[in-house]
């Protein structure tokens, strides 16, 4: 399964990319992508009720 995902999204084998990044930019990382996921539901939902 680790294989077929890996070539479909092109990325590298994770082990290859294990540790690149410091806790700290990680964790700014997941911080920001959780505000991008946020943001995008919440413009979801303001489509969804300009036509309701």
């Amino acid at each position: 399964m680790e294989e077929t995902l890996r070539r479909l999204i092109g990325g590298p084998h994770p082990k290859g990319v294990a540790g690149i990044l410091s806790s700290e930019t990680a964790a700014l990382m997941r911080d920001r992508l959780e505000e991008k996921r946020e943001s995008d539901v919440e413009g979801k939902r303001e489509l969804q009720r300009r036509f309701e």
